[in-house]
C-alpha cells in the first residue's frame, strides 16, 4: 500500500490519519513510500475496526426502532 493511499483512507490528511491511529504527523510524514507490512497492517486494522463500528451502529439503531414499535404496539386505546 502507497502512503498516499493510506492517508486517504485514513480520512484525506495527515492531520485527520495521525487522530484515526494515533500518530503523530512526524511519524506519518516520515512513512517511506511503500509502507512495510506492519504499517499496512495498522491500517487495515484501523479499516476493520471502522467496519465493526458502523455494523454495531446499525445494529443499536434496530433494536431501538424495533423497542418502539414494541411501545407503540403494546400502548393501550383511548
Amino acid at each position: 500500500m502507497k502512503k498516499t493511499e493510506a492517508i486517504n483512507i485514513l480520512g484525506g490528511t495527515v492531520k485527520k490519519a495521525c487522530k484515526a491511529i494515533g500518530m503523530t504527523h512526524q511519524a506519518i510524514y516520515a512513512w517511506p513510500d511503500v509502507l512495510s507490512p506492519l504499517q499496512e497492517g495498522r491500517i487495515l486494522v484501523w479499516m476493520r475496526d471502522q467496519e465493526r463500528r458502523k455494523i454495531a451502529a446499525a445494529h443499536r439503531k434496530a433494536l431501538r426502532l424495533a423497542r418502539q414499535d414494541g411501545k407503540k404496539a403494546t400502548q393501550p386505546q383511548m
